[in-house]
């Protein structure tokens, strides 16, 4: 169990309980953990792409001996390459895509300060034109063996409720719907490259336990030192994969979240909940950050 982010989670727990039920305020707290999310996806990315061709590497090894043709371990190489460009571009995609929901975030906590019209709508009128344009590509991709189509949920409109701040109702009236499916296809992603990593993972496990804890347990003589510390380390869920579950989870208390604000009833309870989800994923990328042992 890793501890969570406690500055991160102390500060916010002051703000939510300061906001009460106001759904303005509310909306200016979920804008600032909307935004500590989505920073965290370009770290959780790298992470999953690592892994990715970690097990294409495995893969690759294993099949290069019966390929006796230059020409042909050539030629799977260059297949095998192609491949992962193609999953580095959706990862690419998905970080525009974050970066862009991201910007709307902060335009969403300007706009519930914002007691009239304003041209701030403009710019978020903008940044979902941007995103309903790069939604086509991030819906029909393929991540390894998983389709992110799969993940996609069926989507109900908002029933957008009444607001003090005029510019905050126009814009939810106008984009409510449009940002709840950018939420959704932001979680149905990161699920698709969590179900893929699971498999990647389990691949380079299976792997390193023959080496590492089989083969010294069957052969003759004393075992490691350390082999106990192996077989903890082998059964435990990757911190990567540990990550990316968590940060799609947070994905959709976004959506949850997005959705109860939207409505104007205030989402206490389920900000509180993304706090907790949010600070999860933070602690956990942090936690990537650091140089890992050996």
């Amino acid at each position: 169990m890793r501890y969570l982010n406690s500055a991160f989670l102390a500060i916010t727990l002051f703000t939510l309980s300061a906001c009460g039920s106001a759904p303005p305020s509310q909306f200016a707290e979920f804008a600032k953990l909307g935004t500590a999310l989505t920073d965290s996806t370009p770290t959780l990315l790298d992470a999953a792409f690592a892994e990715a061709v970690s097990a294409d590497s495995i893969v690759l090894s294993q099949a290069r001996t019966a390929l006796v043709s230059p020409d042909e371990r050539l030629d799977m190489l260059e297949k095998s390459g192609t491949l992962l460009r193609d999953r580095l571009a959706i990862y690419s995609d998905l970080t525009r895509h974050s970066r862009l929901l991201r910007s709307y975030f902060v335009t969403l906590g300007l706009l519930a300060d914002t007691s009239g019209d304003s041209s701030i709508g403009d710019g978020a009128k903008g940044i979902v034109d941007q995103l309903s344009a790069l939604h086509p590509k991030l819906e029909n991709a393929l991540v390894g063996d998983f389709a992110v189509a799969d993940f996609v949920k069926a989507a109900a409109p908002v029933a957008v409720g009444a607001f003090r701040s005029v510019a905050l109702q126009r814009e939810l009236k106008a984009r409510a719907d449009a940002i709840t499916k950018e939420l959704d296809l932001q979680q149905a992603v990161l699920t698709a490259i969590a179900e893929q990593m699971r498999s990647d993972i389990g691949l380079r496990i299976q792997k390193q336990n023959r080496e590492t804890i089989e083969m010294p347990f069957i052969e003759a003589g004393d075992l490691p030192d350390d082999w106990t510390d192996r077989r903890v380390n082998s059964l435990q869920t990757p911190i990567t994969l540990e990550a990316v579950d968590a940060a799609a989870a947070a994905s959709e208390n976004l959506r949850v979240s997005f959705i109860a604000l939207s409505e104007g009833g205030g989402a206490g309870g389920s900000l509180s909940q993304l706090l907790q989800d949010v600070s999860t994923v933070v602690s956990l990328v942090e936690t990537l950050k650091k140089p890992q042992q050996p």
